[in-house]
């Protein structure tokens, strides 16, 4: 791949090759959508203008369910290390809850096989 970046992985022998579009994007706030084989991830920047709550896409991801299952065991293992360093990151109990009850949902919704589509996960900010 001609003018890929190379990154070296710590501990690992496999290289990071950046492609020409690589770019780093923050976002505060994200949207799932999922299927019986596959998730899309949409990650935005939540902000306010004149008083409305607006919701800025600022890039999409799709992946395997089994990619995606990697991506939860890798997240909850660094979350969990760094809450030992830092202390406990909060999340409020009202997103806990919609976290929980809009997976039970989409979960039923999925395995019922409504319409062959993807799924909606309400967006959750921080």
């Amino acid at each position: 791949m001609k003018n890929a970046k190379i990154e070296e992985t710590e501990g690992k022998q496999t290289p990071i090759m950046w492609a020409r579009d690589h770019r780093m994007v923050f976002a505060n706030s994200f949207a799932m959508r999922v299927s019986e084989n596959d998730l899309q991830i949409e990650f935005a920047t939540e902000q306010e203008i004149n008083g409305d709550k607006v919701q800025f896409s600022q890039c999409q991801i799709q992946m395997t369910l089994k990619s995606a299952k990697v991506l939860q065991l890798s997240l909850s293992g660094l979350i969990a290390n760094l809450e030992k360093i830092v202390g406990q990151i909060p999340i409020s109990p009202e997103i806990k809850k919609s976290i929980a009850e809009n997976s039970v949902q989409v979960v039923e919704k999925v395995a019922a096989k409504e319409g062959g589509k993807n799924e909606d996960i309400t967006p959750s900010s921080s």
